[in-house]
């Protein structure tokens, strides 16, 4: 199967993340991606944001989303990566239920 040429890039762009997750660390615990293709077949690479339980609240929430999609937009464009990037947001707490399972 075809990869893009982009996944080369990963430790460039795993020092990147990095430094969003350290520059955000009351809000943002931990962002982790992956290469796919997207609903339209085409290659892209999707992160998968886990935030702090207070920036899952009210106003916060879309303050922190806007920053950490703009910042992973900002890192896209500077590594020269050609991928559309699609970004997913839980809580602490949302994916603490999750690993729950089913009651």
């Amino acid at each position: 199967m075809y990869m893009p040429s982009d996944i080369t890039k990963r430790p460039l762009i795993d020092a990147a993340v990095k430094e969003i997750i350290n520059g955000s660390r009351a809000h943002v615990i931990n962002i982790e991606y992956d290469f796919a293709k997207d609903w339209s077949g085409d290659w892209a690479i999707f992160f998968h944001v886990l935030l702090s339980d207070q920036a899952s609240k009210g106003v916060m929430l879309g303050r922190v989303t806007t920053e950490v999609r703009k910042r992973l937009a900002e890192m896209l464009r500077g590594l020269n990566i050609r991928l559309f990037g699609y970004s997913d947001f839980r809580s602490e707490s949302e994916v603490a239920e999750l690993q729950k399972g089913p009651r």
